[in-house]
């Protein structure tokens, strides 16, 4: 596979020579003509350069060329010519003609909105459309001009194909949030909101006051969300309106606020069928004994487990020993006793320990309760003799499930190292060393990842040989047991560690691997690129900053584009293609972490720094009747940060996964274990 090199869309370190108006035309002129040829190729790569060329001309030829360029069929079926023609013009939205053809990005004019959005219906595409319209719709909300952002608050304002786009600008440049004419809708009032605009706060206010229903729910929940608390003179006011939208909107600005009202009016929610499920989500900012009772009976009486973990949810920030005692109760029923442990787990009440004690004397929740002073322990610092005399008794056991679960705890908790638990007879016993060994700074050594690699080496388990590669997910593979051969065949093979594998081979690569690099580089799959991204970044290979950029420019998915970013971090910055993938990146790249990261890097300020807030991820796995699946059945967790670690569940269903950084998460399973379980996590 060839790898493009990327033409710079700007220059960011230094302006362009000066030159005679003469040789300016005359170098654009031919500048023009030559990107037109290239357009007009039968070669893909050949076009998108051509684009590339007009983008970086900027004269008034090249961009009406651009603007022109979004007519052709090849525009209607190849979505990154579209996000091409975006990037170029975004680069001149200084230029009135620019900005004009800007718009007609994020929102097409209705005759030709099929023509152009109804060929090529592949996913692929419909994803490089988006990005397309939201390069556009952030370089016009960064041009300053009244009548362009006026008008991009009318796009967000409906709900045309570029809505979403000018919305997410507007809310990143809130300074430029016009005041389009035309009436307060419901939408308006939430994009007021969302952008932090209080100018037209006292506008919501009579709105909330004398609107329909629909629009004083708008309304009221829109001055909640900016802090404004004259809205609870009108929310008492209504708390009790037949209208369950203006129900629901007062209890959110009392929760919101934290008034004082705020418990009862949810509990009033959760006592409605057609309210209950707003009440739900409001009730973990909401505490009461009330509150307490309503939430415990939400997760006793109703059989959908969905609603019940959302009860359960709110019943474990609640600080009270009520609360506790409601998932004490929960706690022995076995349909739900993972999620009432891992509330327990993590509660605010000083109850929350004796209760973790108390189930660990009963020997049908000892293990849960074993897990939730592992998370207790981990998460707030607290500790229990009772529990340890218990996590001991277990290690001791014969019993391969409690040794393997004992010896987790003691690893986590510090009273064990990984390395004397790595050469247990049982699978079971080494799957759980190498699941606790990341725990802390404490665990995780050179030492540590060398002695999971060489168990990785000669493993013959399945599960157990996946999830060892958690060694390999630190970045420092180049010393790594065994040939890059075997790492690319894990990365291809799609198991739980094919994350890890790709990246600790895209940090290997050698002259002999280009191939098989470049096509992880551009595989399907968002994960895989995106560590091979991190890979690639980590290793020595002259050419990476260039394919980075390269992989960056048609990039759809935020985890690969966050990766690419922050890999440009590990490269030499005196490239221009870093120094213009960086600069566009921190302007105008649709994810906001993303823009985030590319400002950092161009300020040299550091944006690889471990977390030091880290949790103990408790994830459990059941049939939809149920039942666990086999033990040693094992999933990928993409974490926060990015990476995407091997997990192993055991015979219980549960995984632990500890030293996961703080924030969203998701589990990933083998498409036919997604089909038949449901992670919950």
């Amino acid at each position: 596979m060839h790898v493009r090199r990327v033409p710079p869309a700007s220059r960011a370190t230094a302006s362009p020579p000066v030159l005679p108006d003469d040789v300016k035309d005359l170098r654009g002129r031919f500048g023009v003509q030559l990107a037109m040829r290239l357009i007009q190729s039968n070669d893909a790569d050949e076009r998108l350069r051509g684009l590339e060329r007009a983008g970086a001309l900027g004269t008034s030829d090249a961009l009406a060329l651009l603007a022109r360029a979004r007519d052709t069929s090849v525009a209607r079926t190849d979505g990154r010519t579209e996000v091409a023609i975006a990037r170029g013009l975004a680069m001149h939205a200084d230029d009135a003609s620019a900005r004009a053809a800007l718009v007609a990005i994020v929102e097409p004019p209705t005759a030709a909105r099929a023509a152009h959005e109804d060929e090529g219906r592949d996913p692929e595409r419909a994803a490089r459309l988006e990005v397309a319209r939201m390069i556009a719709a952030l370089a016009l909300a960064q041009s300053g001009d009244t009548a362009k952002l006026e008008k991009l608050a009318l796009i967000a304002r409906g709900t045309g194909s570029g809505a979403a786009a000018a919305e997410m600008a507007l809310i990143a440049f809130p300074t430029s949030f016009g005041t389009a004419s035309g009436r307060l809708t419901p939408r308006t009032m939430q994009l007021l909101a969302r952008t932090g605009d209080r100018r037209m706060a006292g506008a919501l206010l009579d709105v909330a006051r004398g609107g329909d229903g629909e629009s004083r729910a708008a309304a009221i929940e829109s001055l909640a969300e900016l802090g404004d608390a004259r809205v609870l003179e009108v929310a008492r006011a209504v708390k009790s309106e037949d209208d369950a939208r203006v129900r629901i909107a007062a209890a959110t600005a009392f929760v919101e606020l934290g008034a004082p009202e705020a418990a009862g009016a949810v509990e009033q929610l959760l006592a409605d069928d057609t309210t209950a499920g707003r009440g739900l989500l409001l009730a973990e900012g909401a505490h009461g004994p009330g509150l307490v009772r309503a939430l415990a009976a939400q997760a006793s009486v109703t059989t959908d487990l969905a609603v019940r973990a959302e009860a359960i949810a709110a019943l474990g920030r609640d600080p009270s020993g009520e609360g506790i005692e409601a998932l004490l109760v929960l706690a022995r029923d076995g349909a739900v006793r993972a999620d009432a442990m891992g509330a327990i787990a993590r509660s605010p009440s000083s109850a929350a320990m004796p209760a973790i004690e108390k189930l660990a004397a009963e020997p049908s929740s000892q293990r849960a309760a074993v897990r939730a002073y592992v998370v207790r322990a981990s998460s707030r610092g607290e500790t229990s003799g009772a529990l340890e005399r218990v996590t001991a008794g277990l290690a001791r056991s014969k019993d391969g499930r409690d040794r393997a679960l004992g010896a987790f705890a003691r690893i986590v908790l510090g009273e064990d190292a990984p390395a004397g638990w790595l050469e247990d007879a049982d699978p079971q016993v080494r799957r759980a060393a190498a699941m606790a060994a990341p725990a802390t700074h404490a665990t995780w050594t050179a030492e540590t990842r060398d002695a999971l690699l060489a168990l990785r080496a000669r493993e013959e388990d399945p599960a157990t040989r996946a999830v060892l590669a958690v060694a390999l997910a630190d970045g420092h593979a180049e010393h790594a047991i065994g040939s890059t051969r075997s790492l690319l065949a894990c990365a291809r093979a799609g198991g739980a560690d094919a994350a890890v594998c790709t990246l600790a081979f895209a940090q290997r690569a050698g002259a002999d691997d280009q191939l098989q690099l470049e096509q992880l580089v551009a595989s399907r799959d968002p994960i895989v690129r995106a560590h091979a991204a991190r890979g690639l970044a980590l290793s020595q290979d002259p050419t990476r900053t260039g394919r980075l950029a390269a992989a960056y420019a048609y990039e759809v998915a935020p985890l690969v584009r966050r990766a690419i970013v922050a890999g440009l971090a590990n490269c030499p910055r005196t490239a221009p293609s870093a120094v213009d993938t960086l600069a566009f990146a921190a302007r105008l790249d649709p994810d906001a972490t993303v823009r985030w990261l590319a400002s950092r890097i161009l300020a040299n300020e550091p944006v690889d720094a471990p977390s030091t807030v880290t949790d103990v991820a408790w994830l459990r796995l059941v049939e939809a009747a149920g039942s666990p699946p086999p033990a040693g059945t094992t999933g990928a967790l993409l974490r926060a940060d990015g990476l995407a670690v091997p997990v192993v569940f055991d015979a219980d269903g549960d995984a632990l996964v500890p030293g996961t950084p703080a924030g969203p998460a998701r589990l990933v399973l083998a498409p036919q274990l997604g089909a038949a379980y449901a992670p919950s996590p």
